[in-house]
């Protein structure tokens, strides 16, 4: 799977009230949101313009799910539903729709965030972005609640699209510096130290 696409940040409504009810699964009522670590890895970026651009799309992705995620509140979801086919199956997904029969078996949203680790040394460093990841999502929608901090933000101003901006500007330094030759010319003059 290429790093950074934005494919690699998978929305999914669905519950399981065992084998009968799923086979119904246009009546599934919960969202689960997967995030995997690769879209934590800022490898070469602002170096690589194709690892950039894949970089934020994923980036950018992920705010888009946390920003559905933040607009849960309680029994409800909180977003204004146009006819869209996201839109009708988050109006599906939590029941908020006229004569939907499993209205009464619609419980309180809870959101939980996996990480799956490696206790290989081999992959020690995919462990560590999943884990960074998981942090960093459950910092943001955990620490002030759920919706208060990604509701009304705009995604450029999501604290990880500046922290993309900073980095590439500090990798473009540093890749300034690296290139510097030093040019020397001839002069008649005798060299002090």
């Amino acid at each position: 799977m290429p790093s950074y696409l934005s494919d690699t940040v998978v929305l999914q409504l669905y519950r399981d009230d065992g084998e009968a009810e799923f086979a119904d699964y246009m009546d599934a009522n919960s969202l689960t949101f997967v995030a995997l670590g690769d879209a934590e890895r800022p490898a070469l970026c602002g170096i690589d313009a194709a690892a950039q651009l894949h970089y934020e799309g994923a980036q950018r992705t992920l705010v888009s799910g946390a920003g559905i995620v933040s607009g849960i509140r309680r029994r409800r979801l909180c977003t204004p539903f146009g006819m869209s086919e996201l839109s009708q199956l988050l109006r599906r997904a939590y029941n908020t729709e006229k004569g939907n029969r499993n209205n009464s078996l619609t419980g309180s949203t809870e959101t939980a965030l996996l990480a799956h680790a490696f206790s290989d040394a081999v992959w020690a460093e995919e462990s560590f972005h999943c884990l960074s990841m998981t942090r960093r999502v459950g910092n943001i929608l955990g620490l002030t609640g759920i919706g208060s901090t990604t509701r009304d933000l705009a995604v450029d101003k999501w604290r990880p699209d500046q922290d993309i901006m900073e980095l590439r500007d500090e990798l473009m330094i540093a890749r300034t510096v690296y290139d510097y030759r030093l040019f020397s010319y001839e002069s008649n003059r005798p060299f002090q130290a």
